[in-house]
């Protein structure tokens, strides 16, 4: 059984450029009878998922993770004005199709969960089961600037040092971690540029696109999408989310299938990592 992680490549294009979809996948299509598909938060990558994806591997899942375009190992575009909700989801659906997919359980990490809701709304109904973490139909305003304010810093830095500081402290409301667990999410988000010094794995341009972006989560209304969703969904909130607020959570679980659990001591967003963690998905998916 594979259960280390492979980097895989998908071809897709914007406007006139083609370029490289990254994607990181665990175990065999080919051996297991399911698959799970998780999708990062903004700045993140796929590896955020490599504790999720060793347990659900060996429960006898698939699991693919793509890394958006801009994010990771995939490649930048020259167009910051593809950085956006479409493309990702077109690149989302091709990955769906290039693996002929069926039926997937899904996990989203806020931006990623977005994109699990749109992709629930997809008439093929391609998604089992819906996991959306810290994310809901109504993104509260003071978290989604704050986010965008220290995504918008500087990321490049002169020693790791420096860049440990600063990640820890934007880490934060990932919730405990240990030194241990802080260190793999360091080695998978940071990178050496030609100068020798330390930047996140994504694109410097995607930060001209925030502006863009928020003016699309302002104008896009997410609860006719969530209002049409109709497969089992859970909901994880961390207890000092400032994205998604508890009320919006509740007000989700009225409807039928739909359920929740908030993370002790964690904000935006609640980092999965641990066998507690892996029951509340695992007790899910086998509703």
């Amino acid at each position: 059984m594979n259960i280390f992680p492979n980097l895989n490549f998908m071809q897709s294009s914007y406007k006139n450029q083609n370029y490289r979809v990254a994607y990181t996948t665990w175990g065999s299509r080919e051996k297991s009878k399911k698959v799970l598909f998780c999708v990062h938060g903004l700045l993140r990558n796929s590896r955020d998922f490599d504790f999720v994806a060793e347990y659900f591997v060996k429960k006898g899942y698939f699991v693919i993770c793509p890394d958006i375009v801009g994010r990771g190992n995939s490649d930048y575009l020259n167009d910051y004005t593809g950085y956006n909700l479409e493309v990702y989801m077109k690149d989302i659906c091709s990955l769906f199709g290039l693996y002929d997919l069926q039926q997937v359980d899904y996990i989203g990490f806020s931006m990623g969960g977005i994109l699990g809701m749109l992709a629930s709304n997809i008439p093929l109904q391609l998604i089992k089961n819906l996991v959306l973490v810290d994310i809901g139909y109504k993104i509260e305003p003071i978290g989604l600037m704050r986010i965008l304010n220290y995504a918008s810093e500087s990321t490049t830095f002169d020693s790791l040092e420096q860049a440990n500081e600063v990640i820890k402290k934007n880490l934060t409301t990932f919730g405990p971690l240990s030194n241990e667990l802080f260190n793999v999410i360091i080695g998978n988000v940071l990178t050496l540029n030609n100068e020798k010094k330390y930047v996140y794995k994504v694109d410097p341009n995607l930060s001209l696109s925030f502006k863009d972006a928020l003016n699309a989560v302002n104008a896009i209304n997410l609860l006719p999408y969530w209002e049409n969703i109709n497969i089992p969904v859970l909901i994880i909130r961390g207890e000092n989310s400032d994205l998604l607020s508890r009320e919006v959570m509740l007000d989700m679980c009225k409807k039928p299938k739909t359920y929740s659990v908030e993370i002790k001591d964690s904000g935006h967003a609640p980092f999965l990592y641990n066998d507690e963690h892996f029951k509340i998905l695992e007790n899910f998916f086998n509703k």
